[in-house]
């Protein structure tokens, strides 16, 4: 998952593309979301073949290829497959150099130039034999072209590797796309049953339950998406639909618009001047900034103790979060933005590290998030049903 929140971090900086390729795009970027990265790559490459220099296409064209170069047995298609995300990376490298997705870009490049042919790919989540793998996409061919011949496939792609919690949900794909929806959800909690934590599965199960006039589990199964990868935004989307339907709301708090440059030493707004935030958040906003970074500005002083700017982000933020809700203790002002309100909530309950997780997720605390969630999984589910998506 980790190398999926941090590929996933695709925020278009160039001209609008046309419709057709803006679709292209959406559907390689939600293929790259719920784990299949063969459709991403087909779809990013269409994409390219519309507008070759679409930075977008270019960026997710390669986060597919990552994803599945690990799993390819033969050393010289591996290296091919390497050498064609390295084309398209160096791609995003020049046209985006100051951008996030930029850096990683120049991150890769840097290690593959460092350690030629040696270079550490990431290994499948799912790893299975290549009869399995060559099984599998064989199912998936035969489920796009002829669906009433994939059923077979699919059981003997799923004997040979019964593991691939993500083979379950394509499977369960099949039998939706059919609306037997029924079939659809006991395949997809088979594939739970392997991976607890497979967020695809989750939400596809709910789109399923919805189906079958059941609201409250697909609520609940879109909270569990979520709460095994808070960046999933069609998750989102989905929860904020049945939500409205069901004339519940959603509360997903934006991060304060703060930031601290250690650099320069500035402190930022970003988006809203400074006077559309109240005194209290603003202050615990400019703490928590300052804290997060390790690194105060030029005659400031952090309280003794804090972890510094060599400490593992994790540890930064949780200690800024703490800080800067002391700001709200110290004083008389209650929070007034829903950010800050959120926080102040969980930590009376003792859940910060969920609130941390579900509205603070980013590459630099990814995978903490993975170790922690084994364990909390369900304490976030809950804490999002209560605080995030609750009912009337």
């Amino acid at each position: 998952m980790i190398l999926a929140l941090l590929l996933a971090l695709c925020q278009p900086a160039e001209a609008a593309p046309d419709r057709r390729t803006a679709r292209l795009l959406s559907a390689a970027q939600a293929a790259l979301d719920d784990g299949d990265p063969g459709v991403a790559f087909r779809k990013a490459d269409a994409a390219l073949l519309r507008d070759p220099t679409s930075v977008d296409a270019h960026y997710l064209r390669a986060s597919a290829m990552l994803l599945v170069a690990g799993a390819v047995p033969d050393p010289a298609d591996q290296e091919q497959i390497l050498a064609a995300i390295s084309a398209d990376l160096a791609f995003v490298a020049a046209r985006e150099p100051q951008s996030l997705r930029g850096g990683i870009a120049r991150d890769f490049l840097a290690r593959r130039r460092a350690t030629p042919g040696a270079f550490a790919l990431p290994e499948p989540r799912y790893p299975c034999s290549a009869e399995a793998e060559a099984a599998l996409a064989t199912a998936e061919s035969l489920a796009r072209a002829a669906p009433r011949d994939a059923d077979d496939a699919y059981t003997r792609a799923l004997s040979l590797c019964p593991t691939n919690a993500l083979g379950w949900t394509w499977y369960g794909d099949l039998y939706f796309a059919q609306a037997n929806y029924q079939r659809a959800t006991e395949l997809y909690s088979r594939g739970l049953r392997v991976d607890p934590l497979l967020a695809a599965a989750y939400r596809y199960r709910a789109d399923a339950a919805a189906a079958l006039g059941q609201p409250e589990a697909a609520r609940l199964d879109l909270l569990r998406a979520i709460a095994a990868d808070p960046t999933y935004e069609a998750a989102w989307g989905a929860l904020g639909s049945l939500q409205g339907a069901r004339g519940g709301q959603l509360h997903r708090p934006t991060p304060p618009p703060v930031r601290y440059d250690p650099q320069s030493g500035e402190l930022l707004v970003d988006q809203v001047g400074e006077q559309a935030l109240p005194a209290g958040d603003l202050a615990a906003s400019y703490v928590f900034a300052v804290v997060d970074a390790g690194r105060p500005p030029a005659g400031m002083s952090l309280p003794p103790g804090l972890p510094g700017p060599d400490r593992p982000a994790i540890e930064r933020r949780r200690a800024a979060l703490r800080v800067a809700l002391d700001v709200f203790a110290a004083g008389e002002a209650r929070p007034q933005t829903a950010f800050w309100a959120l926080a102040v909530a969980a930590q009376a309950e003792q859940q910060l590290d969920a609130f941390l997780f579900a509205f603070l997720m980013n590459e630099a605390v990814s995978a903490d998030f993975l170790r922690w969630r084994v364990e909390h999984h369900e304490d976030l589910v809950r804490f999002l049903a209560v605080h995030v998506a609750p009912l009337p």
